[in-house]
């Protein structure tokens, strides 16, 4: 039971965030910022990924003190990936900084996803 909680954390917040995102994007009148349209979202996603791959890594080695130490320092940064690269933007400090990691963070975020789905039943990875 614990193994299908994990792994609907994902879709979960995916859901409010679809909602979420386009919100804010048009409550705040950002509608045109590239930052908004597209590093936003991708942010926001890698985070999602992140954040959901260490809660299944953290539940999946729940006997593990390690595993689900290892899965706290994952998922804690992965909280702060959006806000922080979003805060650099809004108070214009290094903002371009945010597209070159959210390009560089979507291959770590799928790596570190693919990782923490090895137990799951899915047809692309077979065991």
């Amino acid at each position: 039971e614990k193994e299908y909680k994990a792994s609907g954390v994902l879709p979960l917040t995916s859901m409010f965030f679809a909602v979420f995102l386009p919100y804010t994007t048009l409550t705040q009148g950002e509608a045109k910022s590239f930052f908004m349209s597209f590093a936003n979202p991708v942010l926001t996603l890698e985070t999602l990924v992140l954040f959901s791959s260490a809660v299944k890594h953290g539940f999946y080695g729940a006997k593990s003190s390690s595993k689900v130490l290892s899965a706290f320092f994952l998922g804690l940064p992965s909280l702060l990936i959006e806000p922080v690269f979003y805060a650099m933007w809004y108070m214009k400090f290094f903002g371009q900084i945010s597209y070159f990691a959210a390009a560089f963070l979507i291959p770590v975020s799928i790596f570190v996803h693919k990782f923490a789905s090895k137990r799951e039943n899915s047809l692309d990875n077979v065991e």
